[in-house]
């Protein structure tokens, strides 16, 4: 830890069942996570999540989008890549998760074009890391998100929810 700049002084770690969260009610104003919610029962984790939050605390989550039928058919291709918990989210499943009283919901897509697009011109233009390519795909992947097209077909999603107090649920 100390190699990476993380005083271990000031910080305390815990390996826990996400599930069943050994923390008091209310203990947190903010939790952060990176693609771990597909990897467990979402619902129970939420509400997990809900409960050691703090009323108006705050969970961002970045978690992978299953309807692309491009990273299907590379989820196919590639099954040792992943292990066997793994679940990216639907449509259906990200409209389930956010349709709770409990929370305050905003998300956000990246990915559709951004992603693909990069990995091309990191091969084809290496030197050019900010090319016009990318410039140009990131303005269509703008343009499709705020039409909200083709939204489940991105790579990520990014949950923001904020948990409602006792007086507005």
């Amino acid at each position: 830890m100390q190699a990476a700049g993380v005083d271990k002084n000031r910080y305390d770690f815990y390996v826990m069942d996400a599930h069943q969260l050994s923390f008091d009610d209310s203990s947190f104003d903010l939790i952060v996570g990176f693609g771990i919610l597909h990897h467990l029962n979402a619902d129970v984790a939420l509400k997990e999540i809900h409960r050691v939050l703090k009323p108006g605390g705050r969970v961002l989550l970045q978690e992978p989008l299953a309807d692309n039928p491009l990273l299907k058919l590379f989820r196919v291709l590639t099954p040792k890549a992943r292990t066997e918990d793994e679940e990216p989210f639907s449509g259906s499943a990200v409209k389930k998760l956010t349709s709770h009283e409990l929370w305050d919901t905003e998300l956000f897509y990246c990915g559709i074009l951004e992603a693909p697009v990069a990995m091309v011109t990191s091969v084809v233009l290496p030197s050019s890391p900010d090319n016009w390519i990318l410039r140009f795909s990131d303005r269509v992947e703008t343009w499709l998100h705020r039409k909200e097209i083709l939204l489940n077909w991105n790579q990520y999603i990014c949950f923001n929810m904020t948990k409602r107090s006792p007086n507005s649920v």
